[in-house]
């Protein structure tokens, strides 16, 4: 614990996540597959990318794009398809259809 008694200082630095678009992403050529393991709180409003899987979408998508626009595991979906601030929403979306846009934000230095 800190001694504040002695006039103690803390500096707290918060960065925000970098974030960037992904369009167009389809499951069809892929064995219908995102090939994601995900994970969400029920009242969250991002859905947690826990690992990117061999053999679906994205990782096939991963093969032919520049590393910083990979998804990568640790990266936090923010919108699919415009739907944004309700991860069990973003979920459904992710379900049923066939292609994507998604909004990703990556927390620094990932």
């Amino acid at each position: 614990p800190l001694d504040w008694s002695e006039g103690g200082r803390v500096t707290v630095i918060v960065n925000k996540p970098a974030a960037f678009r992904i369009q167009g992403l389809d499951k069809g050529g892929s064995c219908g597959s995102w090939g994601i393991d995900i994970g969400y709180h029920k009242k969250s409003s991002t859905i947690y990318l826990k690992r990117v899987l061999d053999g679906g979408a994205v990782a096939a998508r991963n093969r032919v794009v520049h590393p910083s626009i990979q998804l990568r595991d640790g990266d936090f979906i923010i919108s699919v398809n415009g739907v944004k601030g309700s991860a069990r929403e973003m979920h459904t979306e992710l379900q049923t259809a066939p292609a994507v846009d998604l909004v990703v934000a990556r927390p620094e230095g990932r």
